[in-house]
């Protein structure tokens, strides 16, 4: 599976033939459905390795705040490839088929992303206030209030080296479901007469306005 980075599009938002494709002389749109698919297991790759590289940034600083963020990013990210939103989620009982430890971890992450990281849930993070009392003799009873917090560390080696697992695995499913499609793909547009092709539309980028931020995307 590849990601081409050097691909650009035009003011009206024409994706333009990466230089590379010497032979090429248009870019198609094929089978909706099919597009939808493929672009789904792109935006999990593009997660996926995220997530990944976020966990290996982790072990170039020495810098606690770095690493904190690091490791929620990547549990986020990774998490977001099984949530709900508009791309297809991936689902954890084919990834981890026949692998109940695999589940198991899986669990923990996304509760620690749904019950800890994202919402404030569980007992992982807690505040408590109290009030300090002087003695009798005080001019004033009551000091002054206070609050503290407590924060429950999840990066520990155990849980890094699961996660670490966890994204491995789903990349390594997602890169061969990416691949499996494109070849089927490939094998029904290559099945077509060349003058047919050339009638294809050709794929359009609409760049996102500030006000599409509560906005559902478009296929």
């Amino acid at each position: 599976m590849e990601e081409y980075t050097e691909i650009k599009w035009d003011e009206a938002g024409n994706i333009l033939i990466p230089s590379y494709f010497e032979e090429a002389i248009k870019l198609i749109k094929f089978d909706p459905n099919l597009a939808i698919q493929v672009s789904d297991l792109s935006l999990h790759r593009r997660d996926l390795i995220f997530a990944k590289e976020c966990l290996e940034k982790i072990n170039e600083t020495e810098d606690k705040l770095i690493k904190k963020a690091l490791w929620a990013s990547a549990i986020v990210h990774y998490m977001k490839c099984f949530g709900s939103g508009f791309r297809g989620r991936l689902k954890q009982d084919e990834i981890f088929k026949n692998d109940p430890e695999g589940l198991e971890f899986f669990a923990f992450f996304k509760d620690l992303r749904d019950k800890h990281f994202v919402h404030d849930v569980n007992s992982f993070m807690q505040g408590i206030s109290f009030a300090v009392l002087n003695k009798k003799e005080s001019e004033c009873k009551i000091a002054k209030i206070l609050s503290t917090s407590f924060l429950t560390l999840t990066l520990e080696q155990a849980n890094y080296s699961n996660l670490a697992l966890l994204v491995q695995r789903t990349l390594s499913y997602v890169q061969k479901e990416y691949s499996n499609l494109c070849e089927l793909i490939t094998k029904e547009l290559e099945a077509l007469p060349h003058k047919t092709l050339l009638e294809f539309e050709s794929p359009v980028y609409t760049t996102p306005r500030i006000e599409d931020v509560n906005k559902r995307r478009k296929v």
